[in-house]
């Protein structure tokens, strides 16, 4: 058995988006048990983000960290980190 580990480092922008579409070829096309995506950001999600409208969040999402607001949309595991070189 095949297990596939993805993990998607910053959520805002586009990744906020490729999240949904990740979600959406997981379903479609690969079994989800065999699949674990995880989301590493250490950023919430700002007033901006949706004014701007090229983030992937809501209104009800203000306040929120952006990992945990694309994890309960997508069903994701998150992390709510800042990425360094050394971890």
């Amino acid at each position: 058995m095949c297990v596939i580990n993805i993990s998607v480092v910053g959520c805002g922008g586009i990744n906020s988006w490729s999240s949904k579409y990740l979600r959406e070829l997981v379903d479609d096309f690969l079994k989800k048990e065999d699949v674990f995506i995880k989301l590493y950001d250490q950023d919430e999600v700002e007033e901006k983000n949706i004014l701007r409208n090229n983030q992937n969040f809501t209104i009800d999402d203000i306040g929120e960290s952006k990992v945990e607001a694309l994890s309960k949309k997508y069903n994701f595991t998150f992390e709510k980190c800042f990425i360094t070189p050394e971890n």
